[in-house]
């Protein structure tokens, strides 16, 4: 079984992910990393590639805009950018209704952030119902691991700790407690 994972695309690094209640941790959320070159205008042009790869259940896509090199992304953007502009003559403000529109038909899994105006950030809810091969959340867990990792070793850099090694039993139990608080917090969250 592929828990679900939570992707939360942001223009601001300071801005957390809005799905978790008070008291959850985010060991769940993948946060996408924020390319030097983004601007508001390339921010609303992959808002839109993604929530249409998410409404297609586009796998491929979806990865491809979450962990492709910035160069290539950039590239892209610039290429979607012009023509969205030049061809469908469609500014920030009427991506942005049209990313609101496709949102509210396409169920709970999209959640833009503010509700109203131009989006700042973006929640997209990976489970059964958007992934359902499992695919896009094994991978993304894979990179929340790599994190989480760096994380701890930057961590164990600064420490002159002596840590005991973890047994793999140990690790299993603490991997199924860590997504246990995942299902409860995503159970809360698709209550409210």
């Amino acid at each position: 079984m592929t828990l679900p994972v939570v992707v939360h695309l942001s223009l601001s690094e300071d801005t957390g992910c809005t799905l978790l209640s008070d008291g959850d941790n985010d060991d769940s959320v993948f946060y996408w990393q924020i390319p030097d070159f983004m601007t508001d205008t390339f921010f609303c042009d992959i808002l839109y590639e993604i929530v249409d790869a998410i409404s297609y259940r586009d796998t491929k896509k979806f990865l491809e805009l979450l962990l492709q090199p910035s160069p290539e992304l950039e590239e892209e953007l610039r290429i979607l950018n012009r023509r969205r502009i030049k061809w469908f003559r469609a500014t920030d403000d009427q991506t942005n209704s049209r990313i609101r529109e496709i949102v509210q038909s396409s169920g709970d899994f999209i959640f833009p952030y503010p509700t109203e105006g131009t989006i700042r950030s973006i929640n997209v809810l990976i489970n059964n119902d958007t992934d359902p091969t499992g695919e896009l959340r094994k991978n993304l867990n894979q990179a929340i691991a790599e994190d989480l990792e760096e994380v701890d070793d930057e961590m164990e850099e600064g420490q002159d700790i002596t840590v005991e090694e973890k047994y793999a039993s140990d690790e299993e139990e603490e991997i199924k407690e860590r997504y246990k608080q995942i299902l409860r917090s995503l159970a809360i969250i698709l209550h409210k």
